[in-house]
């Protein structure tokens, strides 16, 4: 094989990784995540996949824990199956009483480094 037929070989193969390696990028910065705000501290991840599982199939729930005080932050991220199902529970869900608070729903911002 001479050196211009490996050359345009390894083109090709390059153009088609970035093309395959845009698409997967595309994919993740679509997915939107929720933002659950004001959280009692006696919230758990199984009250929060009973609850926004009304609106969809649960994905995943991140509950972040404060390892000084060993108990959750009052915050959590939940990811539904379908941007559909996210919108309609943020519509529903954001500033409903839930477990003695006033809960905040929305879209989480991307975080800052």
């Amino acid at each position: 094989m001479s050196k211009l037929h490996v050359s345009n070989w390894l083109e090709l193969s390059v153009n088609k990784l970035n093309g395959v390696l845009h698409a997967l990028v595309s994919l993740f910065r679509t997915q939107m995540t929720i933002y659950v705000g004001n959280l009692s501290y006696d919230a758990t991840e199984q009250d929060l996949q009973e609850v926004f599982s009304e609106y969809g199939a649960v994905k995943r729930i991140t509950l972040p824990i404060d390892r000084e005080v060993n108990r959750i932050r009052g915050f959590a991220f939940v990811d539904l199956e379908t941007d559909a199902a996210e919108e309609n529970a943020i519509k529903e869900l954001d500033g409903a009483e839930w477990m003695g608070r006033q809960i905040r729903a929305n879209k989480a911002r991307p975080k800052q480094i």
